[in-house]
């Protein structure tokens, strides 16, 4: 390899501030009870006189019949605007349990995190923030954790000796250095192009929508390469053939000729150049208790399309988050997925099937855990499934019933700050552990940052980018992001097009930069600091790499990039100015805050 170095290296740097050591946090040391910290979610955490490192601490505990809570230790403190703060605290572990210490801001956006390894001796979490606009900080401590994801689940864990104090200079220096390291020489996977995919819902983008062409020419200006439909949950309340619901009363609400058919979907997936992907209902026959009627309507949906029209359709869901149908269990549905899967392969042996299931290989518990008391008229069910996640694991269930005949794992993942890349690469390890001979795909089928997280249109872009790195780089080889377009704030806000003008918004354009030039390989990178995340890939022919770099920090004044020792080919800048050229002056660049950037270089030969 010649025009470019092997390892390829990024500076970053931002102003100078002042700083002092004094610890904001009372009671830091947990020796006993304290009014300046409060539980929140449950009572699992308890200050204990010893235990700690030198004296008390603070215990978290659970046991395995207890509610999955978002369950957290909290105290607030004053802080100053426009500072840096270090904060940390020392914890242990189980074994099996991260602990997890996160800053928020007062109305509960992350403003920093960090997660423990599963080690069950004391270790340091650390992480260095700044305030932006903030003048108080939420200091939390979350026990139960086996991920990013912060939970409530059954172990013990212990905290001691926090702290938040301002950053003194030497960590002030460090801070406004981020080395960001790409490793041209080390091929870490194959990247599937078949990630860059969207929902298609077919009571929204129906045939008013679709007539004029703008949202299929988005898709194809994008490249969109996949489109799932009819949708989600409707898929579990939709009947392919007449294109009608089984309860008009259910979500969507909306059926009938003016909504997108199979044969309209098709259409549009030809104008986009993208593959289809069907979710097969299997809800509706399971609750009238006879799968039959399910299993025969999803055979004729593959003889349609793949017989009668030619459509060629490969990849086939069965079912949408059954782990959250609050009375079907782990086996029910493999028992079930199993019957759909062979039926549907007899008719067309070339399709690829997916099983559903939880992001997290512990998975969700069986649906008998949530009470009777909480199943009243108007209850949120998946949201009551989703707080009792205490019964057995989901995913082995699947693997021991349905493994030989599942093609793809299928997961949804509305994530917050931290991301969910540390989970799915946990369900790549344990499908190729269990399944050593032939490569299960995990197909993330929705994907968003969570409905609850407030964020500036920039900001969930930025959020949306890292995702789409992290994804990639954990091991989801197919996605389909939801959704394309959506009515009210919940979701509109953070669709790809506008509702009623099909007007991109900034996550559309983050996933048409991602798309339009991303590589074939992915190159080992890394990063020394959690605003600026960076993913790098490569050309099939080796002569080109593309390395994208997020800037999630709110500074002002943006952050100093030096890129030395590389032949810049070009460069892109998404920020909230929109999609502009980068100017380079000797491999120097600015990047402002909430901003993505390309740069492409040449790798020579």
């Amino acid at each position: 390899m010649t025009g470019i170095a092997r390892l390829l290296l990024l500076t970053v740097a931002t102003t100078g501030i002042a700083a002092t050591p004094e610890n904001l946090l009372r009671d830091p040391g947990f020796d006993g009870p304290s009014r300046y910290w409060a539980a929140t979610g449950g009572k699992y955490y308890a200050a204990q006189p010893d235990g700690g490192r030198a004296g008390g601490c603070l215990r978290y505990q659970k046991t395995t019949d207890a509610a999955n809570e978002n369950a957290h230790f909290d105290q607030t403190a004053e802080v100053e605007a426009d500072t840096t703060y270090v904060a940390s605290v020392w914890v242990k572990g189980d074994g099996k349990l991260r602990p997890v210490l996160r800053i928020a801001s007062e109305d509960w956006q992350t403003l920093t995190a960090a997660i423990a390894e599963p080690r069950a001796e004391w270790q340091l979490l650390r992480t260095t923030f700044e305030t932006g606009k903030q003048r108080k900080a939420r200091f939390q401590l979350f026990g139960g954790c086996v991920s990013e994801r912060r939970e409530t689940l059954p172990g013990t864990s212990w905290f001691d000796d926090a702290s938040l104090r301002r950053a003194d200079a030497t960590e002030a220096a460090a801070l406004r250095q981020c080395r960001v390291t790409v490793d041209a020489g080390t091929v870490l996977r194959e990247i599937n192009p078949l990630f860059f995919g969207v929902n298609a819902l077919f009571w929204i983008e129906d045939d008013a929508s679709l007539r004029d062409g703008i949202i299929a020419q988005r898709l194809r200006e994008m490249p969109c390469r996949l489109l799932r439909f009819p949708g989600g949950t409707a898929a579990e309340n939709y009947h392919w053939r007449t294109g009608t619901l089984e309860n008009r009363k259910r979500f969507p609400f909306k059926d009938g000729p003016a909504t997108t058919d199979t044969d309209e979907f098709m259409k549009l997936c030809r104008e986009v150049g993208a593959e289809p992907m069907l979710v097969v209902n299997l809800e509706t026959s399971f609750l009238k208790g006879d799968l039959d009627a399910g299993v025969r309507e999803a055979c004729d949906w593959v003889r349609y399309c793949n017989k009668e029209k030619g459509y060629n359709v490969r990849y086939w869901e069965i079912g949408n988050e059954q782990y959250l149908l609050t009375n079907m269990t782990a086996d029910q549905y493999a028992t079930a997925f199993v019957r759909f899967a062979r039926a549907m392969k007899a008719v067309d042996p070339a399709i690829r099937i997916g099983a559903t299931g939880p992001e997290s290989v512990i998975g969700a518990g069986a649906a008998d855990r949530v009470p009777k008391s909480e199943l009243k008229p108007g209850a949120d069910l998946k949201e009551l499934k989703r707080k009792y996640r205490t019964g057995p694991a989901w995913w082995p269930a699947l693997f021991r019933i349905a493994g030989a005949d599942m093609d793809m794992a299928v997961i949804h993942n509305y994530f917050g700050a931290l991301g969910m890349d540390r989970e799915v690469a946990a369900l790549r390890r344990s499908l190729d552990e269990q399944f050593p001979n032939r490569r299960i795909l995990i197909a993330l089928t929705e994907w968003n940052i969570g409905k609850s997280v407030q964020a500036s249109p920039m900001e969930q872009a930025m959020m949306q980018a890292e995702a789409i790195a992290r994804f990639i780089a954990g091991g989801v080889d197919l996605a389909t992001f939801w959704p394309l377009r959506f009515p009210g704030r919940e979701w509109g806000d953070r669709s790809l097009l506008d509702l009623q003008t099909s007007a991109p918004r900034a996550s559309y354009e983050v996933m048409k930069l991602f798309s339009s030039n991303i590589g074939s390989r992915l190159l080992k990178v890394e990063t020394d600091k959690s605003f600026v995340h960076a993913f790098a890939t490569q050309s099939a022919d080796g002569r080109t790499i593309a390395l994208f770099v997020v800037n999630r920090s709110n500074r002002k004044d943006g952050i100093e990039m030096n890129l030395k020792n590389v032949s810049i080919a070009s460069g892109r800048l998404l920020c909230g100015d929109g999609l502009r050229d980068l100017t380079f002056e000797s491999g120097r660049w600015r990047q402002p805050p909430q901003s993505l950037a390309l740069i492409k270089m040449s790798a020579g030969r």
